[in-house]
């Protein structure tokens, strides 16, 4: 949903850009001409201003515009039934720029735990935290998790993905599976797995809030995504599992 809202005001961006450019049938080359305007540091003005009144920075990141260029071909091709060829890398200007993830040591998530089950008040925080770090999930995927989803016999859970992944079933340690059967036997009769505070199921935004102020300073995809990852190639898992 976030993707999609992203995209929306990328449109809305891309047609208030074409109506001060006097352009009404856009093709490759305007928005080639559009990546152009966006990637153009001496701008001072644009026709838009970058949400919630804040100011559109003098060019955007290369990352940036592929997503808004991504967005303008679906948009073309949706209103001018005009498919665009190229890929957004073909068009944007620039490189991308490097992947530097942020990641903890196994003593440190080790540490994350430990603190999570003697001091977290929010009931079955440490089965969560240890449950996205084991099943390498997003926070997006985590909230979704369901009961029916975990098999505390076979420690494994059920992951319904997000971003495009494959929906897969992922092996749990044996320490995550005591934590969940004892989160689970203390909260019968719930749906999702894990609850907030006023016992609403969490929505992946104040997940990741609760576990950056709380737990990680390095934020939830650092402790349940970079980490894990790089923990399980280091330990010398294959690339191939550790991808699917």
């Amino acid at each position: 949903q976030a993707s999609w809202r992203e995209y929306e005001r990328w449109i809305t961006r891309f047609e208030q850009w074409m109506d001060a450019e006097g352009i009404s049938d856009p093709t490759i080359g305007e928005i080639e001409a559009y990546d152009g305007f966006l990637a153009d540091e001496s701008r001072t003005s644009y026709p838009w201003d970058n949400g919630q009144g804040r100011p559109a920075p003098p060019a955007y990141a290369y990352r940036t515009r592929r997503t808004a260029i991504s967005a303008v071909k679906l948009w073309v091709r949706r209103e001018y039934s005009r498919r665009i060829p190229e890929s957004p890398s073909e068009i944007c200007i620039g490189e991308p720029e490097p992947f530097d993830p942020t990641y903890l040591t196994p003593q440190e998530v080790d540490g994350i735990f430990t603190e999570a089950a003697q001091d977290c008040a929010r009931g079955g925080c440490e089965a969560a935290l240890r449950l996205s770090y084991d099943a390498i999930l997003r926070a997006s995927e985590l909230v979704r998790v369901e009961r029916d989803d975990v098999d505390l016999v076979n420690g494994t859970v059920y992951v319904k993905a997000s971003k495009g992944s494959k929906n897969t079933e992922v092996g749990i340690s044996d320490a995550t599976v005591d934590a969940l059967r004892a989160h689970i036997d203390a909260h019968h009769g719930r749906g999702r797995l894990f609850h907030n505070s006023y016992g609403r199921p969490w929505r992946a935004r104040a997940w990741a809030t609760h576990v950056l102020r709380n737990h990680c300073a390095d934020g939830s995809h650092a402790l349940g995504r970079h980490s894990p990852i790089l923990h399980r190639l280091e330990g010398g898992q294959p690339f191939g599992e550790v991808y699917r």
